[in-house]
């Protein structure tokens, strides 16, 4: 392994260079994955425009949040160093979107859902796009995350427009998918959504700018779990931006 720390088998190792790296050339041990999400429990919360506590602590708050018909106080912090993992970076939100900040070249930066229960089926969208640092980069939606050996990964390369849908078990990580070009995706800016379902099968759904460019079906799948975004680079830091990010659960 080129990268020591940590030990082999985590998502944070990687053997050549990152998650870029697994998506170009499938199986790899993952890099790091890295970023965010927050939701509630049964509730449709939009991230569009959040207030915010502070850049500095990388924290943010909803205000009260109506979904049909029902209340529901979210002012409860969705962000924040403590969900944050991989390599070295920083995460922040600032006007309502989220900014993932990977430093280190062969890790990306993580940062979870800030949830007690999360449940188990799940849509996560978001608007995703590049902000500054190298151009080589990749960014991915994660679900079912147990820890950092175990979990489903629906990543994408925006400058290649590639995508890659994986699963991250007991330290091995498989391709569900294959690494697949799609007309679809855009070297710029895309929006996603993720949709994880059911766990014999799992259903994972990748759509990429209104267009469903992939569904896989995975036998005994994981069966609960976290949820997350990432963004890294091959190559050098990179910062990406999360806007309009958005957690239904199914």
């Amino acid at each position: 392994m080129a990268d020591t720390e940590p030990p082999a088998g985590s998502d944070d190792s990687d053997s050549s260079g990152g998650l870029s790296a697994f998506l170009n050339s499938t199986p790899k041990m993952i890099s790091g994955i890295a970023a965010l999400i927050g939701a509630v429990t049964g509730l449709v919360i939009a991230l569009n425009k959040a207030g915010v506590l502070g850049s500095d602590n990388a924290a943010s708050t909803l205000s009260t949040t109506q979904t049909g018909g029902t209340t529901t106080d979210a002012s409860t912090s969705l962000f924040g160093p403590k969900t944050q993992g991989g390599g070295d970076g920083r995460v922040w939100v600032e006007n309502g979107t989220l900014y993932i900040n990977a430093r280190e070249r062969q890790h990306g930066v993580r940062v979870l859902a800030d949830q007690e229960n999360p449940p188990p089926d799940v849509s996560l969208s978001s608007s995703v796009k590049w902000v500054s640092g190298e151009r080589d980069w990749s960014f991915s939606v994660l679900c079912r995350f147990r820890d950092s050996r175990n979990f489903y990964l629906l990543g994408v390369i925006p400058p290649k427009r590639l995508y890659n849908i994986a699963m991250y078990r007991d330290g091995r990580l498989r391709s569900l998918s294959g690494l697949r070009p799609s007309d679809a995706i855009r070297k710029d800016e895309n929006t996603v959504a993720a949709t994880c379902i059911g766990s014999d099968p799992t259903v994972l759904s990748l759509k990429v700018n209104g267009e469903t460019v992939k569904t896989v079906y995975v036998p005994n799948g994981l069966d609960s779990g976290n949820v997350g975004v990432r963004a890294g680079s091959v190559k050098g830091p990179v910062t990406a931006a999360f806007d309009d990010l958005a957690l239904e659960p199914r």
